[in-house]
C-alpha cells in the first residue's frame, strides 16, 4: 500500500472513528432495568397527558387542528 492510500485510510478512520480506543459504554449512565422501565412509563404518561390536553376541549376537535398543535 502506498503512502497516499495509507494517509487516506487513516484520515477516513479518524473522521468516522470506526475502532474507538475507549469503551463508549463506560461513558453512558448506568441504570437498572427498573429505572429504565420507570423512565418509559413517565414518557408515556407525559404523552397521554399532552394528548388529553389536545383532545380535551368540547370533543369536536378536528384531527388536522390536533396535528398542527
Amino acid at each position: 500500500m502506498n503512502a497516499r492510500a495509507r494517509n487516506l485510510l487513516r484520515g477516513a478512520g479518524a473522521i468516522m472513528d470506526l475502532a474507538p480506543n475507549r469503551d463508549l459504554r463506560q461513558m453512558a449512565p448506568r441504570r437498572t432495568g427498573a429505572e429504565r422501565m420507570a423512565a418509559h412509563f413517565a414518557r408515556v404518561g407525559e404523552s397521554v397527558t399532552r394528548a388529553c390536553g389536545t383532545f380535551g376541549g368540547d370533543g369536536n376537535t378536528d384531527t388536522t387542528e390536533a396535528k398542527a398543535a
